[in-house]
């Protein structure tokens, strides 16, 4: 389906975290995730993982040329850094929960040559619904777990006040 694949999830103050990033050959990986974090997308660019994430619309690049990539360096390092990730084609799709956007999932051919096009977003799509879905379902559970652990804290609270008040009125009787 890729050579890439990248999710993006939006934190809870609105800024997109790079959750996953995946590729068959673990070496390209951490580099990918150095380019990542020398260089994170702006939040205000007006194409990629922010755009999707602004608009809740995908984005098909069937044929990724080298005056994008001109386009998208910040400086001659990051240029020089993407050129040799040899991408290709990429789909970037949303991940969508309560109709908004809340992450996107970047596919992207590199080493295979495939180029992505209109045909490819149905399948691109139900994937992001379902991890969009798996997402959502991790933070109720994590809002669960983070609300039965106060719930515990405040019992043994009130435990220690019901023992404290006992004893208190047990010392005050004659």
């Amino acid at each position: 389906l890729a050579d890439w694949c990248a999710v993006h999830i939006v934190e809870e103050d609105g800024v997109p975290r790079e959750l996953a990033v995946a590729h068959v050959d673990p070496a390209k990986v951490t580099w990918a995730r150095e380019i990542s974090r020398r260089y994170p997308p702006r939040l205000d660019a007006p194409t990629g993982v922010p755009n999707v994430l602004r608009t809740g619309r995908p984005e098909i690049y069937p044929n990724i040329t080298d005056e994008m990539i001109v386009a998208g360096a910040v400086d001659e390092e990051h240029l020089r850094l993407s050129r040799q990730l040899g991408l290709k084609s990429a789909l970037i799709v949303p991940l969508v929960s309560n109709q908004r956007a809340i992450g996107a999932l970047t596919l992207v051919s590199a080493e295979s040559g495939r180029r992505y096009s209109e045909q490819d977003l149905p399948l691109a799509s139900e994937l992001a619904r379902r991890a969009a879905t798996a997402v959502e379902h991790a933070r109720l559970h994590r809002q669960a777990v983070a609300a039965g652990a106060a719930a515990q804290r405040a019992m043994r609270s009130v435990n220690r006040l019901y023992s404290l008040a006992t004893r208190l009125a047990a010392a005050a009787t004659p």
